[in-house]
């Protein structure tokens, strides 16, 4: 691939390439002036290169003869994508490197990384891709070998020796002898009879893995593999005798049987084979340094394991609530609230008005959420994020405690265990598996204003503060939505794809490694634009110095405490659990905004699930999402050891 010294892209074959003279002591003297820069930066960065990822049809913002054009994705080589261009008079179709910033996503980018803040990741990882956008990710040219080399073993034997390696082994639970048995069925109409004389009590399974807990109150989990469909499937025997093997012939059961307060709730089963139930990872006693980080504020206790040093976290509060700074306003006051009349659990989300919350938000992007009926919680379950936000019950509802529409408020229900590895500090790993769209925590800290926990230098620089940019976010999502999509021209292709390539920058910033001051993001200069061609000419464009791209939308967070900023959740001091997740380029948990004691939507719950099936002994991570190369000077390097590791976390 050759740029050329007017900024044009295009792939020469070696055999084409003729020295004509001499390079200069620094190549990028030998560009044009307004390339220079870019050149300059793309040979600092090499072999890393921000790439904009595409798929066909996709449409993309991007610059021609100085202007913002839609253009869309036809073909794609490697470093080079060809678009055409939809709203100009002239057709016009052209092959681009895809790390220029005459694409939207690299010029916002580059207009981001020149704004005076904190280096923060994305709660919402995945956005772009559920968004179908354009989305920048990081292309190492050496990188691929050291990929393939991480994935040659089994995936079954690389866990047993990480596993191995952390000193702890998968055990199977064995449910006690003394523990009631279904009985043998008998034609009935179920009633609460048929689990009142199991005495289940949910208060005594502190020290179960939160599956296993209905098969120590006379349950059976089967497993059978259907001869017909050639598939495996769970079957469920219940105290009296009958066979259960779907979510809704299970929830309609315990519906007809609960009694009282002791309820069995829906996450306390599961139909996927892959789950088991009776997992347990077991670790020496000997390396547990405390046998409890929450000091018995969580339901389920939280060990602390090292096998490497004697070294155990610095102290911290731990809490279960968050807290409020005096200068922070923050209304949880239950009159304040909507709440549902709902007596039926909450299973009818026509009807009930906290689920209408929910799903009220995605009306406004009807080509995102195409389902509009899935969206939420499924049996306590959430499989898929919810960009705008999850509305719970709370204390103004008339549900009950059990209803299918309360999951974050609920106490710790998953064993988790805080160790130290090796190169990334403390880690969070589960003992039990975790199954696929499963509730693990919250992050908790003290609400500030994002002004003053960056003038608070007690902060031991910056760490462990999580930005609460939901409004930023989904406005994000909304600014232009209308007004870049481009109805397609070819009436055989898909006419429905996404057309607001903004780049999309929620912020969100945890366990920092630097200070303050080396995480800000320093101000850089404005990478001029390659040229345009047009007519079979090469034309310099000067984009970054005659235009600005700015909305002309008002963000509704302006209107807000427009001294404070966005509020900044600091959990250096005060926190819990959720504080110590650490960073993955393959993640298996997700972030996910919810409201429940308040419907100010300054003050999300920032919540975890599962992103897919977690293994008991596997550590919890998340994507941090940081921009490489977004911090001057500074080199952080990432240890996930998945196998699409970027190798940088900045």
């Amino acid at each position: 691939m050759i740029f050329f010294d007017d900024g044009y892209t295009q792939y020469v074959y070696h055999k084409n390439i003729r020295l004509v003279c001499g390079e200069s002591p620094n190549v990028c003297d030998d560009v044009h002036e307004n390339i220079r820069e870019f050149v300059k930066v793309y040979l600092h960065n090499y072999p890393e290169r921000p790439m904009v990822k595409f798929n066909k049809k996709q449409i993309v913002r991007t610059e021609l003869n100085n202007l913002w054009c839609s253009a869309k994705v036809k073909n794609l080589d490697a470093s080079l994508v060809q678009l055409k261009f939809l709203d100009v008079k002239v057709e016009h179709t052209e092959w681009m490197y895809r790390g220029s910033n005459r694409l939207g996503p690299i010029y916002n980018q580059l207009r981001n990384n020149n704004q005076d803040k904190r280096v923060r990741g994305t709660v919402l990882t995945d956005v772009n891709k559920l968004l179908n956008r354009p989305y920048i990710e990081i292309e190492n040219l050496t990188g691929n070998e050291k990929s393939v080399n991480i994935d040659n073993s089994d995936n079954a034997e690389d866990n047993a020796q990480k596993l191995l390696k952390n000193n702890g082994v998968i055990k199977s639970i064995e449910i006690p002898a003394n523990c009631p048995k279904p009985l043998p069925y008998k034609h009935h109409e179920c009633s609460h009879f048929c689990m009142l004389w199991v005495h289940y009590d949910y208060s005594q399974t502190k020290y179960m893995n939160v599956l296993s807990i209905p098969l120590h109150y006379g349950f059976i989990r089967s497993v059978f593999t259907d001869k017909k469909l050639k598939l495996k499937k769970v079957i469920y025997t219940t105290p009296c005798g009958r066979n259960i093997d779907n979510e809704n012939e299970m929830y309609n059961y315990l519906k007809l049987t609960s009694y009282g307060n002791n309820q069995m709730t829906m996450d306390l089963f599961n139909f996927d084979w892959l789950v088991n139930p009776l997992s347990t990872f077991s670790v020496p006693e000997v390396f547990i340094r405390n046998k409890d980080l929450s000091y018995e504020m969580e339901f389920k206790s939280i060990s602390v394991f090292n096998s490497l040093n004697d070294l155990v976290p610095d102290h911290m509060k731990y809490i279960t609530k968050r807290i409020t700074n005096p200068n922070v306003n923050l209304n949880v006051d239950s009159k304040f609230l909507c709440g549902c009349d709902c007596i039926d659990n909450c299973e009818d989300k026509n009807k009930c008005s906290c689920w209408q919350l929910t799903n009220e938000g995605p009306k406004n992007y009807p080509a995102i959420f195409k389902d509009h009926d899935n969206i939420g919680y499924s049996f306590k379950r959430l499989h898929k994020q919810v960009i705008t936000g999850i509305f719970e019950c709370n204390t103004s509802c008339k549900c009950k405690k059990t209803c299918l529409n309360r999951v974050v408020q609920e106490p710790l229900k998953t064993s988790l265990q805080l160790f130290l590895t090796e190169k990334k500090g403390w880690g969070v790993r589960t003992l039990a598996d975790i199954p696929k769209g499963s509730f693990v925590c919250t992050y908790l800290g003290v609400v500030r204003t994002e002004k003053d926990a960056d003038n608070d230098f007690s902060l031991n620089w910056g760490e462990y503060l999580a930005d609460l940019d939901f409004l930023e976010t989904v406005e994000d999502i909304k600014d232009g939505y209308e007004s870049y999509v481009v109805q397609s021209e070819d009436e055989s292709e898909d006419s429905t794809s996404s057309s607001d390539d903004e780049e999309f920058n929620p912020s969100w910033a945890t366990k920092s490694k630097m200070s303050m001051f080396e995480s800000r993001m320093s101000l850089r200069k404005n990478l001029q634009n390659t040229n345009t061609k047009i007519d079979g000419k090469h034309e310099l464009s000067k984009l970054n110095t005659q235009q600005k791209d700015v909305s002309k939308n008002t963000s509704l967070l302006r209107y807000l405490d427009r001294d404070c900023g966005i509020y900044t959740l600091d959990a250096k001091v005060s926190g819990n659990i959720g504080r110590y997740f650490n960073h993955s380029c393959d993640p298996n948990i997700f972030i996910q905004n919810v409201f429940i004691d308040t419907h100010d939507l300054r003050f999300p719950w920032v919540s975890y699930f599962a992103l897919s099936n977690i293994p008991a002994g596997t550590e919890l991570s998340w994507d941090y999402n940081y921009m490489i190369g977004s911090v001057k000077n500074k080199r952080l390097m990432c240890h996930c050891e998945s196998k699409n590791c970027k190798g940088r976390l900045l």
